[in-house]
């Protein structure tokens, strides 16, 4: 089976959960993580041993295969 390649967007408590569950799924890895702020997201990425982007940055990475959107509506 092929490796899926994460990223979200947000760095709140329903992304940190998905980040979570992501770990758990063996064909899965989170790659990065952007937010509205640069310094959230690098403590995001820092608790996560992931890197931390733009969103821009993020959305147009090649790596990523899937981007869960974890900001409020």
């Amino acid at each position: 089976m092929q490796l899926i390649r994460w990223g979200i967007i947000g760095a709140g408590i329903i992304a940190d959960k998905m980040a979570n569950a992501i770990k758990l799924h063996k064909n899965s890895t989170l790659i990065s993580v952007a937010s509205r702020t640069k310094e959230k997201a690098e403590r995001f990425a820092l608790s996560h041993n992931i890197e931390s982007d733009s969103y821009t940055s993020l959305l147009t990475r090649e790596d990523i295969d899937v981007i869960y959107i974890a900001t409020t509506h």
